[in-house]
């Protein structure tokens, strides 16, 4: 349980750091710019692993715990 809730909290910290890639990125190259739909694609292969940390590690965090960490942790 302690490795997976060290994963979840190393996933975090990349998706905060990814987020603020891209939104940095889109606002000078544009959303629509290859380079921060790539970014873009990356955040959510990051949201994807962390997802299947939380499933299978079992960890207690709720719904909405989960949707504060990837939507209001920036």
């Amino acid at each position: 349980m302690y490795i997976a809730m060290r994963q979840a909290e190393f996933l975090e910290e990349a998706i905060r750091k990814k987020r603020e890639e891209m939104v940095s990125i889109g606002m000078v190259k544009g959303l629509q710019s290859k380079e921060t739909i790539i970014c873009s694609q990356e955040l959510d292969n990051l949201m994807n692993e962390y997802h299947k940390v939380l499933i299978n590690s079992k960890e207690s965090r709720t719904v909405l715990d989960y949707h504060d960490i990837l939507l209001t942790s920036a």
